[in-house]
């Protein structure tokens, strides 16, 4: 069985977001194989853009994020305001000691990492 690599993108952030990053996530799951992408952001858009893209459907798929951070919030106080936001939710968690990195979904079983414990997640 092949290892699978989980590419997990915020979906919302950037001048051209979402169309752009999500037309690069239906090319890449094209493109790449034994690759998995997970488009974070407000599903609803996202669903509406993603079926008008050839893309393979096994290997992109999406997770809904409450809201985002707009381009006029300060980064600090939008994190601490909007835990839901796609950055924050598509933000792995990095564990020095282990050397390895964990994406938490706010629905993610226990054990949690820590920081998604804290942000209620």
């Amino acid at each position: 069985m092949p290892l699978v690599q989980r590419i997990v993108v915020d979906a919302m952030g950037g001048d051209h977001a979402p169309q752009q990053i999500v037309a690069g996530a239906a090319e890449a799951s094209l493109l790449l194989p034994d690759v998995e992408i997970i488009l974070v952001g407000d599903a609803a858009v996202l669903g509406e853009l993603l079926p008008g893209m050839r893309h393979d459907g096994a290997r992109v798929r999406v997770h809904h994020a409450g809201t985002r951070i707009e381009m006029d919030d300060k980064p600090a106080e939008a994190l601490a305001a909007k835990p839901d936001a796609s950055i924050a939710v598509a933000t792995p968690t990095w564990s020095p000691a282990a050397k390895t990195t964990r994406w938490c979904p706010p629905a993610a079983p226990a054990p949690r990492c820590s920081r998604c414990a804290r942000a209620g997640r």
